[in-house]
Formats: C-alpha cells, structure tokens, sequence
C-alpha cells in the first residue's frame, strides 16, 4: 500500500514539467508574459492569484517554470504546457 501512494505521489509530481522555457507572445493585448531565465527565480515577494497551476492543478510549492500575468495578477505554471494550455483557453474564451 505504501508503494503505491509513493508510486502515485511520484507519478503526480513528475507528470509536469519543471524547466525553465521560453514563452511566446499572445496576441490578446490584455494578457503581457512575464518570465525569468535565471536557473532558480526568486518568487518569494510574489503575489500569485492562486497556490496551484490553474492548468493541472499542482501546488506551486513544487516549482514554477512560467508565469503569466493576467488583468493585473500573476499566474503560475509547473510547464510552458501548462501555460500554453491556459493560454489557449483565454484566448477562445475572448473570441467567444
């Protein structure tokens, strides 16, 4: 039993990415990227619109590889994934 909840923890944890990646421009003129190159970035003065990837969930205690800032608050993200698929949600959101 104890495997298997350290296999699922392990599971959950790794199932996104934590590497620091380029971001993209979005053409929304609303949404402005924010994004930091250093290996480790420093996040403690912060204020992030909420403790989880909105995308998959993950708390951000487990790392932020991206960021987002968003009508005035900061998003973060685990993954550029995470933060491409938030993305795309604003923006279909915003044409319809």
């Amino acid at each position: 039993m104890k495997k298997t909840m350290l296999y699922l923890i392990a599971t959950v944890l790794c199932s996104c990415g934590n590497t620091v990646q380029e971001n993209t421009a979005s053409a929304d003129s609303s949404m402005h990227m924010a994004h930091d190159t250093a290996a480790h970035p420093d996040f403690s003065r912060v204020t992030f619109a909420s403790r989880r990837d909105t995308t998959c969930r993950m708390p951000l205690s487990a790392g932020i590889a991206d960021t987002a800032i968003v009508e005035g608050k900061v998003y973060g993200f685990c993954s550029k994934e995470c933060k491409d698929e938030f993305v795309k949600t604003l923006s279909a959101k915003a044409h319809h």
